[in-house]
């Protein structure tokens, strides 16, 4: 029997780890952006023409690399403006100061994230990214 119950440990242990490695797993994806699209060319030529077609296709990553930092920072309301108000105790931050204000009026006490009773909200901004000195 006591075999059993080590053998049971161990797995919940197991399944624990797994589950947490799903949640960072997704967690990733979104924040990578996944379902992402394909880069075509629309011509031989351009194959052909390796630096050129290569210098496209970082313009390309440096255009979704900051596309995808502003959908990291948009209201989840209204897609357009920086989310900047922090919900308490859960700690998402999803809503911009407008959509939060429309969000309080029309009597909304859960977070749109994941449903958990609001206690306060807090207007909190991102850290600018500062250059670094060589």
């Amino acid at each position: 029997m006591q075999k059993y119950g080590e053998e049971i440990k161990t797995l919940v242990a197991k399944l624990s780890e797994l589950k947490t490695k799903l949640d960072s797993s997704k967690i990733a994806a979104l924040r990578g952006g996944i379902g992402g699209g394909n880069i075509q060319c629309s011509s031989v030529n351009e194959v052909n023409h390796i630096p050129s077609f290569s210098k496209r296709v970082v313009d390309i990553k440096d255009y979704s690399g900051s596309r995808s930092l502003k959908q990291e920072r948009e209201c989840v309301m209204c897609l357009s403006e920086e989310k900047l108000v922090v919900f308490l105790p859960c700690s998402h931050q999803v809503l911009c100061v407008k959509c939060n204000e429309l969000h309080e009026k029309q009597r909304m006490i859960d977070c749109p994230a994941c449903r958990t009773l609001i206690d306060c909200r807090i207007c909190a901004r991102f850290a600018k990214p500062q250059a670094m000195a060589l």
